[in-house]
């Protein structure tokens, strides 16, 4: 929900629409803005995949013990609010402020992001893909801090070979950290964002670092599990060598393409918009 609502946005903001189509996206881009507020998690804000006791899908009353929310999920899907809320559709502040909450209140000491904000595997190696974008998400809330921006785009420089050891491999939460392998893509395209938040003079040094990261790994299906034994393959698909994939399947290839042109392109994309909440009477 949260990325067809990113990519709705984003073509009408560049007025890219059909006519014959303007409607029908003006309606899917609203009932999306109401549904993700809908299935925020009660109480504690944020949202997550995997919900306990939830009936209706997730909406907030039918869950009887708030579960935790997750980062990796929550910052991306507070992007696509902050930008529909500049589009001019409802976004209900305290939906925003909660998941905000919930980011900054797991935090670890070294500014890292648990997998949830329940806790546990927050160890800096495995939190390096999820940690650019919460702090994108924070800034652009106005809670961000430019120091811990730099911290978590030179961790995932300093860490990048632990999320290469994990690419191309079978299964998913497993190894060190428990970084699956669908990560290691989602990570460039958001330490991408991140660096265009850092002050101007610092970005062209770590453009190239990820510049010279993503283009090392390009084409380049590796057997990740080729050397746990003997009967592994040197590579489970044929290599595309104007390509990137994270995963083990043809079919991925789209997908961490996507993240890694994205990432090549934002110096020159628009940034997602800052979250500016609407005046109360008071103010």
């Amino acid at each position: 929900h949260a990325y067809a609502l990113d990519f709705l946005l984003r073509i009408r903001a560049l007025d890219q629409v059909p006519s014959k189509q303007k409607k029908k996206v003006d309606k899917k881009i609203t009932w999306l803005t109401e549904t993700l507020q809908e299935t925020e998690i009660p109480t504690t804000g944020g949202w997550n995949y995997s919900r306990s006791g939830s009936s209706r899908r997730g909406r907030r009353s039918a869950e009887p013990r708030p579960s935790p929310a997750s980062p990796f999920m929550t910052s991306p899907t507070l992007l696509a609010l902050f930008e529909a809320h500049a589009q001019g559709e409802e976004v209900d502040s305290a939906v925003v402020e909660r998941a905000l909450d919930a980011l900054e209140g797991c935090r670890t000491a070294q500014d890292g992001y648990p997998y949830t904000t329940g806790g546990g595997r927050d160890e800096m190696p495995g939190c390096t893909a999820r940690t650019p974008v919460t702090e994108v998400a924070l800034a652009l809330a106005g809670r961000g801090d430019v120091d811990r921006l730099r911290g978590a785009v030179e961790a995932f420089n300093e860490h990048w070979a632990e999320l290469e050891v994990r690419r191309c491999r079978g299964g998913t939460h497993i190894g060190d950290y428990g970084i699956a392998p669908y990560y290691v893509m989602y990570g460039h395209r958001y330490v991408a964002m991140a660096i265009e938040l850092l002050p101007e003079a610092e970005r062209a040094e770590h453009r190239v670092r990820l510049y010279t990261h993503l283009f090392e790994i390009q084409g380049m299906e590796k057997n990740g599990d080729a050397g746990e034994g003997e009967e592994a393959p040197p590579f489970f698909n044929e290599p595309d060598p104007g390509s990137w994939n994270d995963r083990v399947f043809p079919r991925s290839r789209s997908y961490g393409t996507a993240c890694a042109m994205l990432a090549l392109l934002q110096p020159g994309l628009p940034l997602p918009a800052a979250w500016e909440p609407a005046a109360t009477e008071d103010e």
